[in-house]
């Protein structure tokens, strides 16, 4: 009889620990999901913004280098356009202030590998690893303000941002080589040297922006 007990008692602690992690991640799913409906229009552009990334690998690989630039260009001035909804319109977020500097680094590692064959490899590793890196802590931090109920400043900083344009500026030249070498006369090998020599001095404010945010840790 009392094994049969225990046995009762155990499972009806299973089942009270399983309904309540169940409440949890309900609660955790609404919340998310009012986060995110809160920044809708920004969180909607940079989406859009990452959805052009497989467009303008295809219009590259088409050898329609015209409408790539133009995509790209469009792609790139979402990452402003985003922001600028989210002040606009008061639609700030901790999904946007995540989703932001995320949807930055799959635009950069992206590209980097697409064009790997012409990236300079002591510069397009670390890039992609303090990417990766970067992602990695803002995981970290939010993990660990929810433990502590305190919000997290996952918010990319000045020297994130700088960053992301000069590592955009640098793809964009990998992007237009053919078009500088027919119409300009500039050869591949200038174009390369410019892109990844562009791409080196966005690492110095790669390692800026991981070290601000190790310091938030």
């Amino acid at each position: 009889m009392t094994n049969t007990t225990n046995l009762l008692y155990c499972k009806s602690l299973f089942y009270k620990k399983q309904h309540t992690l169940k409440q949890k991640g309900l609660v955790l799913f609404i919340a998310l999901y009012k986060d995110a409906v809160k920044g809708w229009l920004p969180n909607l552009i940079t989406i859009s913004g990452m959805l052009c990334i497989p467009f303008i690998i295809d219009f590259q690989n088409q050898k329609m280098y015209t409408q790539s630039i133009i995509l790209f260009g469009i792609a790139w001035s979402m990452d402003y356009f985003d922001g600028k909804a989210a002040r606009v319109f008061g639609q700030s977020s901790h999904t946007g202030a995540f989703l932001d500097p995320l949807a930055d680094k799959v635009f950069t590692i992206t590209f980097l590998l697409y064009f790997w064959a012409e990236t300079y490899v002591i510069i397009s590793v670390p890039i992609i690893s303090i990417g990766v890196t970067l992602t990695t802590l803002r995981i970290h931090k939010i993990l660990y303000g929810k433990k502590t109920g305190v919000a997290p400043n996952i918010m990319a900083s000045i020297s994130g941002k700088v960053k992301t344009n000069i590592e955009k500026v640098g793809i964009g030249i990998f992007m237009l080589i053919p078009t500088l070498d027919t119409y300009f006369g500039i050869g591949e090998a200038v174009s390369v040297g410019a892109a990844n020599t562009t791409l080196g001095i966005s690492l110095f404010f790669a390692l800026f922006s991981l070290s601000h945010q190790i310091r938030q840790i």
